[in-house]
């Protein structure tokens, strides 16, 4: 992969082996690190980061008002949560659609 020049988003990737893996991924925003500016390479990602890196790349997102009612809601994963909804996208099985230029999904049924 080449490297993308000026493009090193976060404080800590700077020698990592993956850094220009890191960044080429923040320029697809697949991903955003943390809030003070880190991403931390080094640390083991959870289950809900690994959930927002899938829906990232494959472009899958919901909202409040595109769920259904009845979707599949776990105990682990209350309302208010940075991840709830990357959990509740990730582990329900559906159809949607996406009017032009909106980024959340409109669940049309659940599988």
């Amino acid at each position: 992969m080449p490297a993308l020049q000026g493009l090193h988003p976060f404080s800590d990737t700077a020698g990592h082996w993956a850094e220009n893996l890191i960044s080429f991924a923040a320029s697809k925003s697949w991903v955003s690190g943390y809030s003070d500016g880190t991403f931390l390479p080094q640390k083991a990602i959870t289950r809900a980061e690994a959930m927002t890196l899938v829906n990232n790349v494959l472009n899958r997102k919901v909202d409040k008002e595109g769920l259904l009612p009845g979707a599949k809601q776990w105990s682990d994963n209350p309302e208010g949560t940075w991840y709830y909804y990357e959990v509740l996208e990730a582990t329900n099985s559906h159809d949607y659609t996406r009017d032009e230029g909106a980024t959340a999904e409109q669940w049309t049924a659940l599988k």
